[in-house]
């Protein structure tokens, strides 16, 4: 089952100069930062409550994005668990001028959903 469905977009941005790496093209670093933000509202939204990223595994990088692109993040719980959720993330860059657009990220994420005093809360109460 594919997670790009417009119910599954949890981020959007463009890639701005400040985002760039040494070869001109997303440093990873912020895209790994793209990710935990959407991981982070999907989580949130299911368990509502606040949540702490925990793991970010399997992180897969299969194309650059670049400078101007624009970034959509999809993402959707995989798996619930007492206190956690893996969500699957997918990012997709999209050429502003010509269209094209292509997988530039992939991860699933782990958080724990939290109380207010920072301590792990069941997701379903």
């Amino acid at each position: 089952m594919s997670i790009v469905n417009p119910k599954n977009i949890a981020f959007k941005a463009f890639v701005m100069p400040a985002d760039l790496n040494f070869h001109g093209t997303l440093f990873g670093g912020a895209m790994l930062a793209y990710l935990d933000q959407a991981g982070a509202i999907v989580a949130q939204n299911r368990s509502k409550s606040r949540v702490f990223l925990v793991a970010m595994n399997k992180a897969n990088f299969p194309a650059p994005a670049h400078l101007n692109d624009s970034i959509t993040i999809y993402g959707e719980v995989s798996k619930v668990g007492k206190t956690s959720m893996t969500v699957a993330l997918q990012a997709w860059r999209e050429d502003p001028i010509t269209g094209e657009r292509e997988i530039s990220a992939e991860s699933e994420a782990v958080y724990v959903a939290i109380d207010e005093n920072l301590k792990p809360w069941p997701v379903d109460r």
